[in-house]
């Protein structure tokens, strides 16, 4: 029998193995449109009472009123007057979460860099274009089609958030030995190119 302490590391030896082990086999088996990449409008936007960074925004993701929640990390990044009433491209399909105490039901897709100068976080939600309707899905359209996407589970979207960043042209790419697929539809700031995705 082990002692408690080795115990606890032969186990977490093992989990980190089994992390990488799933890291090393997701690489070409995953397509970025197994995210349910949707876009919406914010409509309303407060700050969130229990914690200092968060806002809580009702986003609208149909012309027929249908709303979701969303926490998102933005306070104190962009003010809450430049984001509402602003397009965004959400992602519907991870599971659901309470961010001290407030349930999320999508996620703000943003690309992000750390300014040289001030070394102050920079973020820039991803703009839909203007013909793109409420709740239109936007997909990458080189790589390969997935036509209902599931919920995806917290490793798979870890693997697909590492491959985006932004472009020179200010598109956001899924890049995997050595295919680039742009998604089509959506557009950063040409100043965030290089920049991660999330």
């Amino acid at each position: 029998m082990l002692p408690g302490s080795m115990l606890r590391v032969n186990v977490l030896s093992r989990s980190v193995l089994r992390v990488n082990l799933l890291r090393r086999s997701v690489g070409s088996v995953h397509s970025p449109n197994e995210l349910d990449l949707r876009v919406g409008r914010i409509r309303e936007i407060a700050l969130h009472e229990n914690a200092d960074t968060l806002y809580v925004s009702q986003v609208e993701i149909d012309d027929d009123g249908g709303i979701v929640q969303v926490c998102s990390g933005l306070r104190g990044i962009i003010p809450a007057n430049v984001l509402e009433g602003r397009r965004v491209v959400l992602v519907r399909n991870l599971k659901p979460s309470k961010m001290r105490g407030v349930k999320s039901e999508a996620m703000l897709l943003c690309a992000a860099r750390t300014d040289v100068e001030t070394s102050k976080l920079i973020v820039e939600p991803v703009k839909p274009a203007d013909e793109c309707n409420l709740g239109e899905r936007v997909m990458f359209s080189t790589a390969e089609p997935v036509d209902v996407p599931k919920r995806l589970k917290s490793a798979v979207w870890t693997e697909i958030a590492d491959r985006l960043r932004v472009n020179a042209e200010g598109k956001v790419v899924f890049s995997e030995e050595g295919d680039v697929h742009v998604l089509d539809k959506c557009t950063v700031p040409t100043e965030f190119a290089g920049s991660e995705v999330r």
